[in-house]
């Protein structure tokens, strides 16, 4: 189930570099639907692990999310991958996830010949950031849509169904 909202959702964002809400009602739903099915409400832990899940991966990435490193949508997917899977799972699946992400970014500004300009634009970018206060409350954002375009948007769904399917694999256990 997990695999086919995956797909789905890369290949809503591929299309539009977004992710329908549509996968995400669906994801939450199942995710309900199997914390209800297995009584694990009936515990506080089980409800604590399952909240967890899906709150984790909001409040970890909510500063990528106001730098507009990372869409909203990106964020919903892994509260939905955490809902169903727990905290443990999802913090691996993002971890897996940047990586995979990290290295798309780098061969799509190869392959372009952006990389040069794309890591200057980047070291430029973090020179901007001057305080604590700046970084929380007032973000200058890495990407914008009116200025940037989409040719330097990776669509970041790739990544999570890359890193959705090295974690299913446990290939941190490997490594």
């Amino acid at each position: 189930m997990t695999i086919g909202l995956l797909i789905a959702a890369t290949v809503s964002d591929l299309r539009s570099f977004k992710v329908k809400n549509l996968y995400i009602i669906i994801g939450f739903s199942f995710g309900l639907f199997f914390f209800i099915n297995s009584r694990s409400y009936q515990s506080f832990e089980k409800i604590l692990f399952w909240l967890s899940g899906m709150i984790l991966p909001i409040l970890l990435l909510w500063l990528l999310f106001r730098y507009k490193v990372i869409g909203a949508g990106d964020i919903k997917l892994f509260s939905v991958i955490g809902g169903l899977y727990g905290p443990h799972f999802v913090i691996r699946h993002m971890i897996l996830a940047l990586f995979c992400g990290a290295l798309l970014s780098i061969i799509h500004f190869i392959r372009r010949k952006d990389f040069r300009y794309r890591l200057s634009y980047f070291m430029s970018f973090i020179s901007r950031q001057n305080s604590v206060k700046q970084i929380l409350f007032e973000p200058i954002p890495y990407y914008k849509k009116d200025a940037d375009g989409y040719s330097a948007v990776i669509p970041f769904t790739l990544s999570i169904l890359a890193g959705y399917i090295l974690c299913y694999l446990k290939v941190w256990q490997r490594v």
